[in-house]
């Protein structure tokens, strides 16, 4: 018959094996050398440009909390080494732009790249998170550039070192000269950080064909005769009014108007004075605003001699003020 302190040290046993099996499992990380890479072709990580855009990568999540970015330029046979270094120069201060990241240069990418096969392990994720690891980065910004029939092509390739994952890919083809590569970073960069370009000007509009200043010259014109407009208005009305009251009102030989009190001649005299002002200023305005109208005209005229309305059937438009004893007027003249 079995005992009770044998029955309880055979469940002691069972209870234990489980804890055994689980304490004998290495939980160290997998690593891979380039070498064990390479010889498993159906397993590598690779991803065509189509997958970058799967994830939900945020640019904009970078410049929320700082981010130490690795930027290097992928060494090649299509570039020599001073055009690689003028490349990553010019990669390096278009990152160094982003705000709320801390950019570092090539001194630790570079030799780790060279070390593997840099066109193997610049587009092989698990190759290129140990370079970052390796650098002691969180990001990466490399840029790739080849000739592709006879010009050169440019491939900006933004990764996430701690996720093994590009989130983040440019590509610009078509370039004549390492110059253009070099003017196409900045825009490349501004892209895979989710930076927007300027506004496009309107390709139907031509800016060229703005005159300026014969628009100036518009406003001026129709400144000046609203001007002179007012102030013939306020001018009639002051003389309008003066005539009404030598018919109404007789003089005395002291030149007094009669049957007013001294308070409403005061008052009649005050109205019409100020009506005279706004007269006098108006037509004053109207007169300057028309001379700088036709000063803008003859300025404008420079590149277009007149303002032909239909050339082929030699129509123009003409606007001129003209002065005389008697006042100030703008003329206008429209020939078909």
């Amino acid at each position: 018959m079995i005992s009770h302190r044998s029955l309880a040290v055979f469940l002691a046993i069972v209870l234990t094996m489980p804890t055994a099996t689980a304490l004998a499992f290495d939980d160290d990380e997998m690593t891979f050398t380039p070498d064990e890479l390479e010889d498993d072709d159906d397993d590598s990580m690779t991803f065509a440009p189509d997958d970058l855009q799967d994830d939900d990568f945020d640019p904009a999540d970078d410049f929320d909390e700082a981010q130490d970015v690795g930027v290097v330029a992928v060494p090649n046979d299509d570039i020599t080494a001073h055009e690689r270094s003028d490349i990553q120069a010019a990669l390096r201060r278009a990152v160094g732009e982003m705000p709320e990241i801390t950019v570092y240069g090539d001194r630790d990418l570079l030799p780790a790249l060279e070390d593997r096969d840099p066109d193997y392990c610049s587009r092989e994720s698990l190759c290129l998170a140990g370079v970052g690891r390796s650098a002691g980065v969180d990001r990466i910004v490399q840029a790739r550039v080849e000739i592709d029939r006879g010009d050169y092509r440019l491939d900006i390739d933004y990764f996430d070192v701690g996720d093994r994952l590009f989130v983040a890919y440019h590509s610009n083809s078509g370039l004549g000269d390492i110059d253009d590569v070099i003017e196409a970073i900045p825009a490349g960069v501004n892209d895979i950080f989710g930076i927007r370009e300027g506004t496009i000007d309107d390709p139907y509009v031509d800016v060229s064909d703005v005159n300026a200043g014969r628009i100036a010259a518009y406003f001026a014109g129709g400144a000046s005769v609203l001007s002179l407009g007012i102030g013939t208005i306020f001018g009639l009305r002051v003389s309008s009014r003066e005539s009404e009251i030598q018919e109404e009102f007789a003089r005395d030989s002291q030149n007094r108007y009669t049957g007013l009190t001294q308070q409403e001649a005061r008052t009649m005299q005050r109205d019409m004075e100020s009506q005279a002002t706004i007269a006098n200023f108006g037509m004053g305005a109207g007169i300057i605003l028309a001379a700088g109208s036709v000063l803008l005209f003859i300025l404008s005229s420079e590149d277009e001699p007149e303002m032909d309305l239909a050339a082929d059937a030699g129509s123009s438009f003409q606007l001129a003020p003209h002065f005389d004893d008697d006042g100030a007027g703008l003329g206008a003249s429209w020939r078909f």
